[in-house]
Order: C-alpha cells, then sequence, then structure tokens
C-alpha cells in the first residue's frame, strides 16, 4: 500500500488527499486549526465571472472544472460527506459610478458568451434599476 503525507488542506491538498484515498493509498493530511474555514483564496465560491477574465487561455480549465464540481460533490455524499456546504446562487454585480454602469455592458456580455462557451453554472443575467 501506497503511503502519502499532504501538507496543506486548502482546495489542492484536499484534492489529492480525496483522489489518493480513492487509489487506495494510506493518507495523513497535515493543516492548520482553522475551524469551519474554507481555503483562504475563494472561500470555495465559483463565480460566474472571475479575476481570469482576461486570461483566455485560463478558460478550458475553468470551463472543465466547473463542470465537474457537481461531479465531485455528489462523489463527496455518496462517500458519506452528508453537507459540503455547495449551493448555487446568484452573485450581484453593483455599479456605484457612471463608469461602472457603463462597464455592465460588458459584463453582462462576458456572462452570455461564457454561458454559450459552456460554463453551465452561469445562470440568467437580470438587469435591476435603483
Amino acid at each position: 500500500m501506497h503511503q502519502a503525507v499532504i501538507i496543506g488542506g486548502g482546495l489542492v491538498g484536499a484534492s489529492v488527499a480525496h483522489r489518493l484515498l480513492a487509489l487506495g493509498a494510506s493518507v495523513v493530511l497535515v493543516d492548520r486549526e482553522d475551524d469551519g474555514q474554507a481555503t483562504a483564496a475563494g472561500a470555495g465560491i465559483l463565480p460566474p465571472l472571475d479575476h481570469f477574465i482576461r486570461v483566455e487561455a485560463m478558460l478550458p480549465l475553468l470551463a472543465a472544472a466547473r463542470a465537474f464540481y457537481p461531479e465531485l460533490v455528489a462523489e463527496l455524499q455518496g462517500g458519506g460527506v452528508l453537507d459540503v456546504g455547495y449551493e448555487v446562487v446568484g452573485a450581484l454585480q453593483v455599479a456605484t459610478t457612471e463608469e461602472e454602469m457603463a462597464g455592465l455592458d460588458e459584463v453582462e456580455g462576458e456572462c452570455q458568451r461564457r454561458k454559450a462557451e459552456g460554463f453551465a453554472h452561469i445562470g440568467a443575467v437580470t438587469r435591476l434599476e435603483a
């Protein structure tokens, strides 16, 4: 049997540990003792658009990862994890200046383009007035 020690229980460390366990390895995961904290990088949030918006080369990886997420949740729940805390909710983009207001068309267009490219986690875009 293979043995592994994973240092860091964030997204990457936990994912590697999960996969190694599924392959039959003996795993020790070493992490800080942060009660109820998700990875500090993004708290487990999968936003419709993110800071990689201008890096086109990242889009295939983001699309594949987000498409896999519901499968991972189902796998975890099938393995006895009763509540992974995953919930599909909306996002709110607030414009507080005229410049930000002018940028909303671009944000809406980017959401529609990504949805057409297969980013299934992006729902309907609705404009609200003040």
